[in-house]
């Protein structure tokens, strides 16, 4: 009967001061427990309210209730605060949930324990399905290195191995710069192998040619005198050049090691060419009309500038003052 009166909203002193209590107790007076009919009308008004109310979990201590709130569940300890289901008249839900909130409590409308436990069962799916995903990723990229130009062409071969396209794009790049540097190092090597350092290389020139839509300009004649590389970094044929003495700039490897094979240049026999001084005195272009000889025990060079008369010079492309030296050294050069 009390739990019955509980459950349907039943005002515990009106309840308990109406005829049909009052009748019963003097019915029988001797089995009226006042504790027990109290808890059976407690149970019963906390049903009703458990259906009726809204419900949220709150780690809020009962202190914080206002309002008939009640606690249906004492939940126990949940992060070192003991977490408690409750049941707020639903017109004082906003002010009851604001209450805990400014002692730092939450209100969850789901227990948190469950919503908590979901999370973590979530959480721990996504690990395991991200820890395959990875594990098939490891395995082809391992399988990606050695796939053939077709299999990294087909979107679907390579993306049932869960690789992607930004991994095809660096395996592509990494090849290309392998074959980069494979065909680097074996330029610089068929490079170094044409060209002699030290030596000294002929550029004999070419004519001017007429063409079809005028004169095309032709090349002079060049001597390059002892010639070394200056590299660059790492040892890059297009990049590195080829120096004769004085920066006289020959060109870069690459082009001078192609000229010397062509036969565009050509290394210079010992004792061909006269010395850099003269050459620089009487010019490049003129290099083919210059003549050795030896007067007096002493070597001297006789050439013609192109704008100037001819010269006698010695070794280091000075002019020969002494008129008998120079007077043998002509009749030498007719």
């Amino acid at each position: 009967m009390a739990r019955a009166a509980g459950l349907a909203g039943e005002h515990w002193e009106r309840w308990t001061m109406s005829d049909a209590v009052q009748e019963a107790i003097e019915t029988s007076p001797d089995a009226f427990d006042s504790d027990a009919i109290e808890a059976a009308f407690l149970d019963g008004r906390r049903e009703l309210r458990a259906k009726t109310w809204r419900i949220c979990w709150t780690t809020a201590p009962d202190d914080y209730d206002t309002g008939g709130t009640e606690t249906l569940e004492t939940c126990g300890a949940w992060h070192n605060r003991t977490l408690r289901k409750v049941a707020i008249e639903p017109e004082h839900y906003v002010y009851q949930t604001a209450r805990y909130g400014s002692g730092l409590h939450p209100a969850w409308d789901e227990d948190p324990r469950v919503v908590e436990a979901a999370m973590h069962a979530k959480i721990a799916a996504e690990n395991i399905e991200r820890d395959a995903r990875e594990a098939k990723r490891a395995a082809g990229l391992v399988w990606l290195k050695t796939a053939t130009e077709d299999a990294l062409d087909d979107f679907d071969t390579f993306e049932a191995r869960g690789v992607r396209f930004d991994d095809v794009r660096a395996e592509r790049k990494r090849r290309e710069a392998e074959d980069l540097e494979k065909n680097r190092t074996e330029e610089w090597a068929r490079c170094l192998a044409v060209i002699v350092e030290g030596a000294t290389l002929i550029d004999a020139g070419e004519p001017a040619t007429r063409g079809v839509y005028g004169v095309i300009p032709g090349r002079p004649p060049h001597v390059y005198y002892a010639v070394r590389i200056v590299r660059g970094c790492p040892d890059d044929a297009e990049h590195a050049n080829v120096m004769g003495e004085g920066n006289d700039n020959v060109g870069s490897v690459s082009y001078v090691a192609d000229w010397l094979t062509s036969g565009r240049l050509r290394v210079a026999a010992p004792g061909e060419v006269p010395p850099r001084a003269v050459v620089a005195r009487i010019g490049h272009e003129r290099v083919k009309d210059i003549r050795r000889a030896e007067v007096g025990g002493k070597v001297v060079w006789i050439g013609r500038a192109t704008f100037g008369e001819t010269m006698v010079l010695d070794e280091s492309g000075h002019l020969v003052r002494s008129k008998k030296i120079v007077a043998e050294a002509m009749s030498c050069a007719k």
